[in-house]
């Protein structure tokens, strides 16, 4: 899992039949004291996140399960939205 920001909604009219009703958002990882990387990530948004909210991020084949369905074509999903984190 990998913490990131997210910086920007990704808007998609045209994609893969697997991927209809799935929202995209532009995220940067962060760093362990929650700095800015400068590594981007489009990943599947099944919960609705918003710019600027710190997200947790899984990449691979099991991000598919994120958003139910193992024929879509992802490699990175949201499976959360960090209220807090301690140091």
């Amino acid at each position: 899992m990998i913490l990131c920001k997210v910086r920007d909604k990704c808007v998609s009219t045209i994609k893969n039949k697997e991927l209809t009703g799935i929202s995209f958002i532009i995220v940067e990882k962060m760093d362990r004291n929650g700095e800015a990387s400068g590594d981007y990530l489009v990943a599947a948004d099944p919960i609705g996140c918003g710019v600027g909210e710190t997200v947790i991020i899984t990449v691979g084949s099991i991000a598919r399960t994120a958003i139910s369905n193992d024929k879509a074509p992802i490699d990175a999903a949201v499976i959360g939205i960090v209220d807090s984190k301690e140091k």
